[in-house]
C-alpha cells in the first residue's frame, strides 16, 4: 500500500520500511512527495507538477524530442492539458518558448482538499458548470463553491476536459 499521512505525527508511528512513497525536493518550497507520478506538497496539502529533467530548456529540439517531452508530463485529472493541446504553427519558435516555460510547471499548485472545512461546517455547498463551444474548438469547467457557516467562501476547480 502506498500512503503518506498528512499529519506528520502520525507517520513518526509506522515503521520506516513500510513508507514506500517517494521524498523528492523537486517543487516548490519545502520537501514534496510524489506518488504514482504526482507531486504533493504535504504541508500545506497542494498538488503540483515537475517537468521532467528531459525536456529542460537545453538540448536539441526535433519533432522527436518534442512528443517524447509532452508525454512526459504526467497529468491524469488534465489540469495542463489546455496548455499541452495544441500544436502551433510555427514550431520552432513556439517549441522554444514552451521549453523555456516548463521551468516554471512547479508552480503550478492546487488545493487537494476540495471542502476546506469539514462537512457540518459547510453553510452551502454549489456545483458551478460552465461551457462554451464555437466551429473550431470547444471548451468546458466544472468548479466547487463552499460557503462555511462563518460566512467564508472558496471556489475549487474541480475538472477542465
Amino acid at each position: 500500500m502506498i500512503w503518506t499521512p498528512l499529519a506528520t505525527n502520525l507517520g513518526k508511528t509506522r515503521r520506516p520500511q513500510s513508507h514506500p512513497v517517494e521524498k523528492t525536493a523537486k517543487g516548490t518550497g519545502g520537501r514534496s512527495w510524489k506518488t504514482l507520478g504526482i507531486y504533493w506538497e504535504r504541508e500545506d496539502d497542494h498538488v503540483t507538477f515537475v517537468a521532467p529533467e528531459k525536456t529542460r530548456p537545453e538540448g536539441e529540439d526535433t519533432k522527436r524530442q518534442m512528443l517524447s517531452a509532452a508525454s512526459c508530463i504526467f497529468d491524469p485529472i488534465g489540469c495542463l492539458a489546455p496548455f499541452l493541446d495544441e500544436s502551433p504553427k510555427e514550431v520552432e519558435w513556439h517549441w522554444v518558448i514552451w521549453k523555456r516555460e516548463l521551468v516554471d510547471l512547479s508552480f503550478v499548485r492546487f488545493p487537494r482538499a476540495l471542502v476546506p472545512v469539514p462537512l457540518e461546517q459547510a453553510k452551502q455547498i454549489e456545483l458551478h458548470a460552465l461551457c462554451d463551444v464555437s466551429e473550431q474548438a470547444y471548451g468546458a469547467v466544472l468548479y466547487l463553491r463552499v460557503e462555511s457557516v462563518s460566512g467564508s467562501a472558496r471556489v475549487s476547480l474541480v475538472v477542465v476536459p
